[in-house]
């Protein structure tokens, strides 16, 4: 508007000393808040620090002499010379302080690093970690972690077993010569070693690992001793016990247990053996343990009726319309022989004998077969 008034320094100080008071009063409340108590002096920086009766009333409210409440003036700041006289007041130590700062860190958008002795420039946008030296150099992060070595997959004695290869060894990060991490802040200068990741052995596995299904027997048969070792086998090979064990492979190792698998291994016939194991009669399932006795020997009965059932021939035919079973020890059968096995009175038979073999005339010389039809009739 154009207006100009004029009011004297008194008057104006009067008009802004209430809000100098609450000014004084907040600082004073941050002053005991941050330090728990009341400080043994108070130092006012900036053009604000200016305002007349700030410092008496900061030296009130925190019961502190006046004279411990002062003014810092760009004189104390030994570092730096300035010569402007006017540059002198508290107003100017806020600016000094942002270019001293600015100064400082005016080197500082960059940080040069060292990532196996090679050397890298960071922008210094953020707190830079071990992580971000790695991204930027192109590091591939597979090489950080060892993977496990190959597993062997495998199939004993019907059984599927999957033997796990060794872990691997993480990779090792150091900065300056010190073990280190991933999360490691960094500086400038700091020099990057990774030792890569190494990964672990495949699995190394051998029959002979399986100590417990190779473990053999000395038993006695018939007095003799005997040492009974298992027999293994892989894919259907003879194998021994050092053989190392590929993916896939299909593996029995068998051991004698009982009377009838050692008595098949002997080649000896079971129709009619008699087993004892340690004098004791058993059955051909019966278990055979280390140290066994056992004793076998045929036995005359059992022989004889296994010789007449080797030696009898069976023909089965059908007779009148009726199934006739019959048993000889004769290579062939005539039919003149069918008369030995059926009750005929011949005294009370009359007429002429009438013969048919599967439907035709037969003689009595005809050879008779299994599965035959024969008619046998009189006619008077």
């Amino acid at each position: 508007m154009g207006n100009q008034i004029q009011l004297s320094a008194d008057e104006i100080i009067s008009s802004i000393d209430a809000a100098v008071e609450q000014l004084a009063r907040d600082i004073c409340d941050k002053i005991l808040e941050y330090n728990g108590k009341a400080p043994s002096a108070v130092f006012l920086v900036g053009g604000g620090s200016l305002v007349p009766r700030l410092e008496e009333y900061i030296a009130n409210k925190l019961q502190i002499p006046l004279e411990r409440v002062g003014l810092r003036k760009t004189s104390l700041i030994k570092e730096l010379n300035i010569k402007d006289k006017r540059i002198s007041g508290p107003e100017f130590i806020t600016p000094i302080g942002i270019a001293i700062t600015a100064h400082l860190n005016r080197q500082k958008d960059f940080l040069n690093v060292f990532v196996n002795d090679k050397s890298i420039k960071m922008f210094n946008s953020k707190s830079l970690n071990v992580a971000d030296a790695l991204i930027l150099v192109g590091f591939n992060p597979r090489s950080l972690i060892g993977r496990r070595g190959l597993p062997v997959s495998f199939t004993l004695n019907d059984q599927v077993e999957i033997v796990k290869g060794e872990p691997g060894e993480p990779a090792k990060i150091f900065v300056n010569g010190a073990q280190s991490s991933l999360d490691k802040i960094l500086a400038n200068g700091d020099r990057i070693i990774i030792d890569p990741a190494v990964d672990g052995k495949s699995a190394d596995v051998y029959i002979k690992n399986y100590s417990n299904l190779l473990k053999g027997k000395i038993i006695y048969v018939n007095n003799v001793e005997k040492s009974l070792s298992p027999t293994i086998t892989v894919n259907r090979k003879p194998q021994t016990v050092d053989y190392k064990i590929s993916d896939k492979d299909i593996i029995e190792v068998k051991t004698i247990n009982t009377v009838e698998e050692l008595l098949r291994a002997m080649e000896v016939d079971t129709e009619g053996i008699l087993v004892e194991i340690n004098n004791k009669s058993v059955e051909m399932s019966s278990y055979i343990g280390n140290g066994d006795h056992i004793n076998w020997s045929y036995n005359s009965n059992a022989l004889d009726k296994s010789f007449h059932q080797a030696h009898t021939k069976t023909i089965i035919i059908t007779l009148n319309g009726e199934q006739l079973v019959i048993e000889q020890n004769k290579d062939s059968m005539m039919f003149l022989d069918i008369f030995n096995h059926i009750d005929i009175d011949v005294s009370r038979v009359k007429g002429i004998n009438t013969l048919k073999l599967n439907g035709s005339n037969a003689n009595y010389t005809d050879l008779i077969k299994n599965g035959d039809i024969i008619e046998i009739s009189w006619e008077r």
